[in-house]
């Protein structure tokens, strides 16, 4: 880190690459990173799996140099696993140690992990205490939320409590766990945090391009903006000038009119521009583009169709295909990086993009070659995660395409 400090680190850059289960491996980090991302936090390694020496953990908690600063983040609630855990993400190499407070999984917070520590402040106090302590001189810093609903919004009294017992910087993702990721995200709770410590705050949470980071950093204090799933199939959302030369070739092709992009344009602006991306990364064999390629298209449905035809020609040559084309398969199956907005299995997913063709529950079957009380089973879960009520409804949203937030 060059002997700088967090604020001076965090004002490098007006955006970085917020983390995301599943989404943002090194590859997908590279790519933001040389897109104009500031530095980046790996995706959440549990700190169970972490102590009991998981190969999957192991392979998470792995540094890599040409990103530059790297944090690692944990998710965790007790200091057992916790602080030796930490202590496996310092050897590994992280420069900065982040703790989860704001996931809103229900399988994580069941567990007293994620947002569940905003619950207990005491609780907590001890373990971020204990962290602290172990770390040393490593920069330690936290994610949280609003709050756990919004009768209980102490996004302040956390933030407070963190300062008090030493955490270096905070992120805060305004919506409380119970919205998830639903609604507006009220900014005024960040600036409500800034205005509360004195140690760095950034702001994340309905950011969609630089323009937007400038205005939450502008409208509530924050040292800079992490951006997430706005992220996701648009890695040079850091890049103002590459966005600005898009929109300058999709109308001169008479793709944009004067009003902005046509509707549901979102699979004809991911091809250009995502090529000179993914083709900037040398180093990376066919099967890490082929992760990369899928982990940022994964907010479009739209996408998810065209990952093994429309783009292979424009990202490789003609004798990288079968390792791309193995790539983009281990990646949508063993990976799960296919997982779209509410958290999908790759089946659900399938089963999604049949609904939008209109098929009904038998061809649904028979396309997928599986019996229909599947069908509905993997219809129900998708009804559940995207907070539909009915099929109607659901293929109504999918359709509106409505852009992910960070």
């Amino acid at each position: 880190m060059a002997n700088l400090s967090m604020a001076e680190l965090l004002q490098q850059a007006p955006a970085r690459l917020a983390p995301m289960a599943g989404l943002t491996n090194v590859p997908f980090r590279q790519v933001a990173v040389r897109c104009g991302s500031g530095f980046t936090t790996n995706e959440e390694i549990d700190a169970d799996a972490l102590h009991r020496g998981n190969l999957t953990a192991m392979g998470m908690a792995r540094s890599d140099a040409s990103l530059g600063v790297v944090a690692m983040q944990l998710l965790g609630c007790t200091t057992e696993t916790l602080v030796p855990a930490a202590r496996h993400l310092v050897e590994a190499g992280a420069d900065i140690v982040d703790l989860n407070m704001g996931c809103p999984v229900t399988k994580i917070v069941r567990q007293g992990k994620g947002a569940a520590l905003m619950r207990d402040l005491p609780s907590t106090a001890r373990v971020l205490s204990a962290l602290r302590r172990e770390l040393g001189d490593v920069p330690f810093t936290i994610k949280i939320r609003g709050g756990w609903d919004d009768g209980e919004t102490n996004a302040v009294e956390v933030a407070r409590m963190a300062e008090d017992v030493g955490v270096d910087a905070i992120t805060v993702h305004p919506r409380s766990r119970s919205q998830q990721f639903g609604g507006q995200a009220p900014w005024e709770i960040i600036r409500d945090v800034v205005e509360a410590v004195s140690i760095p705050v950034t702001g994340n949470g309905d950011v969609r391009s630089l323009e937007d980071a400038e205005r939450m950093r502008a409208e509530t204090g924050c040292v800079d903006v992490m951006i997430g799933r706005g992220a996701l199939g648009r890695p040079w959302v850091f890049d103002p000038a590459y966005e600005r030369l898009v929109e300058e070739a999709l109308r001169k092709a008479k793709l944009i009119g004067d009003d902005g992009p046509t509707p549901y344009l979102a699979h004809v602006l991911l091809d250009f521009p995502f090529t000179w991306a993914l083709n900037r990364l040398e180093r990376l064999d066919s099967v890490l583009r082929a992760r990369t390629l899928v982990a940022t298209q994964a907010r479009h449905p739209v996408y998810l169709d065209c990952l093994a035809s429309y783009h292979v020609s424009g990202v490789v040559t003609s004798t990288d295909e079968p390792a791309l084309l193995s790539g983009v398969y281990a990646a949508a199956t063993a990976q799960r990086t296919y997982q779209w907005r509410s958290g999908l299995t790759y089946m659900e997913l399938r089963v999604t993009r049949l609904l939008l063709r209109g098929l009904d529950t038998r061809e649904l079957a028979t396309a997928l070659s599986i019996a229909t009380k599947t069908v509905n089973a993997h219809i129900s879960n998708v009804l559940c995660k995207t907070g539909a009520e009915n099929r109607a409804q659901l293929i109504a949203q999918l359709i509106d395409g409505s852009d992910a937030d960070g």
